[in-house]
């Protein structure tokens, strides 16, 4: 067990005060506590004004910090009403315009390809008019390839 030591080699336990000292001592903190307790006391006095004084504005300021939280709320929702009808407005109208080109588009593309088609078709009926022998070897050989596909093994 470890013993805590002081200067001069003697622990706390072996050190023996005299009864004297002792007393001294103890007059020595009640006049201190003595003192440390009125001058708390005047201290307590002198300041307890000011600090009621201070509770009471700061009172005040959180009241008034509450009224002025109260009207921006009521300002906000009034504000974000007005803000939502008009995205809203927007949004429908973005909405509405990106339909109609889409619409537009779709019409466009589908008229060029309805004539790309039209076209392909008459080119198609022109080259079976004109070469109506090769047109036959062309689809009899068709025909045998997917044939030979189609074939089990």
């Amino acid at each position: 067990m470890a013993v805590a030591r002081r200067k001069g080699g003697v622990s706390k336990s072996q050190r023996k005060t005299s009864p004297s000292r002792r007393r001294r001592t103890r007059r020595a903190r009640a006049n201190t506590n003595g003192t440390l307790s009125r001058a708390r006391d005047a201290m307590a006095r002198a300041v307890t004004p000011d600090v009621s004084e201070m509770q009471a504005e700061v009172r005040q300021l959180m009241h008034d910090l509450e009224d002025r939280i109260d009207r921006l709320n009521a300002l906000t929702k009034r504000g974000t009403g007005h803000a939502i009808d008009g995205l809203s407005d927007l949004v429908y109208g973005a909405i509405g315009g990106a339909t109609q080109r889409v619409r537009d588009n779709s019409r466009a593309v589908s008229n060029d390809a309805a004539r790309l088609s039209d076209r392909a078709i008459r080119q198609v009926e022109t080259q079976i008019d004109r070469h109506p022998l090769l047109t036959l070897a062309i689809a009899a050989g068709i025909g045998f390839v997917a044939g030979l596909v189609r074939r089990p093994d």
